[in-house]
């Protein structure tokens, strides 16, 4: 349990100087870096691909969200953000999955669909900022787009 309260405690030096503080994880359902940050976090965005191991991913998620509750009663799940897409039948196939678990989770899947690109993976390999070295390039757009609307709140439906 103290491995899971432990982003908690460190964030709280600095918790009251901002509005907002965005944890950045990787997409992994169920892991201890999403534990920890479920632990702390008031909203929870979760970043899914539209493939079969992120498919699994939500079926985990739905399964261990009693588990997270007992660790964070006030967390809310705001949404499931859909990246890497490159809108092939199959994908279109699992978004359909994943807004129908959405409902379960009590939450939906954002409008905005992160498109597939090659920028995000440099950008992860090369610990660069995505939006400083590839901010032309559509996969960053996307998701500059969806943290503008996001904290304007424009994506609620």
């Amino acid at each position: 349990m103290n491995g899971v309260k432990a982003l908690d405690k460190a964030l709280e030096p600095i918790k009251s100087e901002y509005s907002y503080i965005v944890i950045d994880n990787q997409p992994l359902v169920g892991t201890m870096q999403m534990l920890q940050a479920a632990n702390c976090a008031d909203d929870m965005i979760i970043t899914l691909h539209p493939d079969s191991a992120n498919v699994q991913g939500c079926v985990n998620l739905i399964e261990g969200l009693p588990e997270i509750r007992q660790l964070n009663p006030k967390l809310r799940i705001d949404g499931i953000l859909l990246g890497r897409n490159r809108a092939t039948n199959n994908e279109r196939l699992y978004i359909s999955l994943m807004m129908a678990w959405a409902a379960k989770l009590e939450t939906r899947v954002y409008r905005t669909i992160v498109r597939e690109g090659v920028c995000v993976q440099e950008a992860q390999g090369n610990a660069v900022w995505l939006w400083d070295d590839y901010a032309d390039e559509g996969a960053a757009r996307d998701f500059s787009d969806f943290v503008d609307k996001y904290l304007r709140k424009d994506q609620h439906d």
